[in-house]
């Protein structure tokens, strides 16, 4: 079985992770830098354009501690930790699905499907990132290599995480899925073994499923590799994941298209470069439901 993939040209990556390192650092600050850096990570979209007098106001800080905070975090100045932010935005302009009240707002009529559908093209176009470049074939690899893939996803993020499951289950033979709920989840965590893989689906935000980001620290923690799909780079999951793509939503209504379009390029990817096994498996899972009546 072929392990390699390049489907895209190796570029460099996006800038540095501030939101691993807002996280690093949260634990040794003072209680008002650690309000100012919770800000940052779950209000970083407005950072970049607040002066910061103005995020002191909002952090109920004083512009001192503001400055101290971006500096602890590695930065010259405010304005550096803006440009990084800026460069985030690019990719990450995320419409989340608490506020589907948007998409009504920019209804004019009673025909969306116009718009939504440009929407949603924006979106797919916005992913293509060089992030999303460089990691897209080492995820593809580590798919291919692992001894079992999990797939994991909560709440909304589960239906993406099905049709992944379904359509790879199609194609290889050793794909799991987290079928219930966190209470029996670490029941199939505690079987996987470095050999692995956990392939995680995060698409909310800025409250996201506390099991999720509890589960990518598990697998961290104990060696097991991990693949993270998110919609923004502030996602607390990131911080555990071996390899992050970051899938932004809309910008005028909430979506998932961005992300299933990933999911649907990684199962050709990978049903490409084993394409042997996934053809003899089709046709004999073709024939068997045949057989069984439960198709024509």
């Amino acid at each position: 079985m072929a392990k390699k993939a390049k489907v895209f040209r190796e570029t460099e990556t996006q800038g540095s992770d501030i939101f691993v390192k807002l996280r690093g650092i949260m634990p040794g600050l003072s209680p008002a830098q650690r309000v100012v850096c919770t800000f940052i990570l779950e209000k970083y979209q407005k950072i970049a354009f607040m002066t910061v007098e103005e995020l002191a106001r909002f952090c109920g800080a004083s512009p001192a501690t503001v400055v101290r905070t971006v500096k602890s975090i590695g930065y010259a100045g405010y304005r550096e930790l803006q440009e990084d932010l800026e460069r985030v935005l690019i990719g990450t302009n995320v419409s989340l699905w608490w506020e589907m009240e948007r998409s009504w707002e920019a209804a004019r009529d009673d025909f969306p499907f116009a718009w939504v559908a440009q929407d949603n093209i924006e979106a797919i176009k916005s992913c293509m990132t060089p992030q999303l470049m460089n990691n897209y074939n080492k995820a593809v690899e580590l798919l291919l290599k692992a001894k079992t893939i999990y797939i994991l996803a909560m709440r909304s993020s589960r239906a993406a995480s099905f049709f992944f499951y379904m359509m790879l289950k199609e194609i290889l033979p050793n794909v799991a899925c987290a079928h219930w709920g966190q209470d029996v989840l670490y029941d199939d965590l505690v079987d996987l073994c470095p050999d692995d893989v956990i392939f995680c689906l995060s698409l909310g935000g800025p409250h996201h499923a506390k099991a999720t980001t509890s589960a990518m620290a598990y697998a961290a923690a104990n060696s097991i590799p991990s693949i993270l799909i998110a919609n923004s780079p502030s996602n607390p999951a990131a911080a555990y994941a071996n390899i992050a793509i970051y899938t932004p939503s809309a910008s005028k209504h909430y979506s998932i298209v961005a992300c299933m379009t990933l999911l649907e390029s990684l199962i050709v990817s990978v049903g490409k470069i084993n394409s042997d096994y996934a053809r003899k498996k089709l046709r004999k899972l073709e024939s068997a439901l045949i057989e069984q009546d439960i198709t024509f």
